[in-house]
């Protein structure tokens, strides 16, 4: 029987993934794992809101600086 992490990553490999919540930190998680664990991913497409006078793109940044 397949192992369940290859057949998980299987199931992702060349798909465009929708993330909601990628800015807390269960989010940040995620994006790291499929990052980390399946290399083969399409996209990852996050939902960024504008939060305390800050937009999207500013808090993005800020993520990927503090990594």
């Amino acid at each position: 029987m397949e192992e369940l992490p290859d057949r998980i990553a299987g199931m992702f490999e060349g798909r465009e993934i929708f993330l909601t919540g990628g800015t807390g930190f269960l989010g940040k998680v995620i994006i790291e794992k499929f990052l980390r664990c399946i290399p083969n991913v399409g996209k990852i497409h996050i939902l960024i809101r504008s939060k305390k006078g800050k937009d999207p793109r500013q808090r993005l940044d800020e993520i990927f600086n503090s990594a």
